[in-house]
């Protein structure tokens, strides 16, 4: 079984969360937090860095560990790791060299619940938990 680590990020700006759009011929149009896989000699906190300059253009240091969840399937294990940050600078522009991002959206609570959002739990609580008893378990999510 392979095992793999993503880190993403969430932002807020006047009271809406940084997505990032996606699209696939399996879920049609989804959003994620911008984020991506760990690399080599990297630590996570210097992942979700530099995952959300190379998706929406923003620096960010980390201000703690949100949420964390166990995504399986049959030949695959990722850990999530998802931390809650704070902009230091630069500007939002789309900076994905692998032009999987097709776009970055700023979405309000509502916006928010109407769209197609992985990891889906997340749903629930983004607007919600700040930082009170963090970090939460999204629990173990199956992947087909």
């Amino acid at each position: 079984m392979k095992a793999n680590v993503r880190v993403s990020g969430i932002i807020f700006k006047e009271g809406k969360v940084a997505l990032v759009k996606h699209e696939n011929k399996h879920n049609g149009i989804y959003y994620l937090l911008p984020g991506g896989g760990l690399e080599r000699d990297e630590t996570i906190e210097e992942c979700a860095i530099r995952e959300v300059k190379e998706e929406i253009g923003l620096d960010v240091k980390i201000n703690f560990l949100a949420y964390y969840e166990d995504v399986v399937s049959e030949d695959d294990h990722t850990l999530h790791l998802i931390f809650g940050c704070e902009t230091i600078g630069g500007k939002v522009e789309n900076l994905d060299l692998d032009k999987k991002v097709k776009d970055i959206v700023f979405m309000n609570e509502e916006e928010f619940k109407k769209v197609k959002f992985f990891p889906e739990k997340l749903k629930k609580t983004l607007f919600v938990e700040k930082d009170n008893g963090l970090p939460l378990s999204l629990g173990k999510t199956p992947f087909p």
